[in-house]
């Protein structure tokens, strides 16, 4: 900065460090606006969807966790029911688990089981005819 002489030098500093502090302050409430927006929990869900969309690894692991979690559900609801045994409430928990594990970490085997299931039926209704 430079030397100010004389009181017109120094009311045109003034008036100069007025005009970048007004530029400094918009810039800053746009920042904090900006800032304000993009934290809100609705924009937050919604950019994090986005960049799950575009993702074909997460639309996968999303589909495997869930057919994992559904077929051990089943499982669970078919051999436990409404039972009150506490043990086997705690197999079925058990087992529930282990079957949400292997189908969510490996798909091909619940294809496999799935190829398997179907062929065994149409084979049930093949003999039956």
């Amino acid at each position: 900065m430079q030397k100010i002489n004389s009181t017109g030098d120094l009311s045109f500093a003034i008036a100069q460090l007025k005009k970048k502090q007004a530029g400094q302050i918009e810039l800053l409430q746009a920042q904090l606006y900006h800032t304000y927006d993009s934290l809100k929990p609705l924009n937050l869900i919604r950019n994090t969807i986005l960049q799950a969309a575009g993702s074909a690894d997460i639309k996968y692991n999303i589909l495997n966790t869930s057919a994992g979690l559904t077929a051990g559900f089943l499982i669970k609801k078919l051999l436990v029911g409404k039972s009150t045994n506490p043990v086997l409430k705690i197999a079925g928990n058990a087992l529930m688990f282990g079957v949400t594990n292997l189908v969510g970490k490996h798909p091909g085997f619940m294809i496999a089981v799935k190829d398997k299931f179907f062929k065994m039926i149409r084979y049930h209704r093949a003999v039956s005819s």
